[in-house]
């Protein structure tokens, strides 16, 4: 190592570990902002979004026949329309492929559904699909492990609930911005790089403040000689954010 936090010389440069030399001040550098970029990046992407939000609110758009998000939504059956924003937490049990099993995994989230989600991203509302902002921590072993704040679509089906409790499964794939530290003698050093988050499961809606969701999760981190893959199965629960509220547009009562 060549003593900067995170960087393995034999990793980064292979031939200069080889031959005992040591990396110069332009490529530590070069180093250090390779490896801290993901996590540098999240704040810079939860603005942008936040700022998408604001620029796509119907009250600063006009109202024109080819703008189907300010038009009234097509009717369709068991399709879940109301747009609270929820803020949740879990708790699970997972572990690595590489390392050891039956460790805790917690954190929380936002949950977008669909009417909300709409607002960053129209395709989102139309393909009944939510964004999920996720801060997760899993264990993976012995000083050991992964914290992740991750950016998921989550793709709803049909609704399988009545009309005071939703029952909507669902499948998600999403992008992770990782901090993974391994255990001392597995040879690796910490490593921050994107992840792969793959997940499944199922929300209960409980009209009008509860949500309960109970998800599988698969991740897969990749970076130089680290590979670590894990898994995940937690439940969590939630409530609506305060100052989110249905949108008329997207609200089942409104259909009433």
């Amino acid at each position: 190592s060549d003593g900067i936090a995170g960087t393995n010389l034999a990793v980064v440069c292979p031939e200069r570990a080889r031959l005992g030399l040591q990396l110069g001040p332009i490529p530590k550098a070069c180093v250090v902002l390779k490896n801290m970029w993901p996590v540098c990046v999240w704040p810079g992407l939860l603005l942008g979004l936040s700022i998408c939000a604001v620029w796509s609110n119907p009250a600063n758009g006009q109202i024109t026949a080819n703008n189907s998000r300010l038009s009234l939504p097509n009717s369709h059956i068991h399709r879940p329309y109301e747009a609270p924003i929820f803020i949740t937490g879990h708790l699970g049990v997972g572990g690595s492929f590489q390392y050891e099993h039956g460790e805790m995994d917690y954190g929380g989230s936002f949950i977008f559904r669909p009417g909300s989600s709409a607002n960053f991203f129209d395709f989102l509302g139309k393909l009944n699909s939510a964004m999920v902002l996720r801060l997760d921590h899993q264990s993976l072993g012995s000083e050991s492990r992964n914290l992740s704040a991750d950016l998921i679509l989550r793709r709803y089906f049909t609704d399988r609930g009545t009309a005071e409790t939703e029952v909507l499964p669902f499948v998600g794939l999403g992008l992770g911005a990782s901090d993974v530290n391994l255990p001392a003698g597995s040879g690796a050093t910490n490593s921050r790089y994107w992840s792969y988050v793959a997940e499944a499961g199922q929300e209960w809606f409980f009209r009008p403040k509860v949500v309960v969701v109970a998800r599988f999760q698969y991740r897969l981190f990749s970076y130089g000689a680290v590979f670590v893959s894990t898994w995940a199965i937690s439940g969590a629960v939630g409530i609506p954010v305060p100052f989110s509220s249905p949108s008329p547009l997207f609200s089942l009562s409104s259909l009433s």
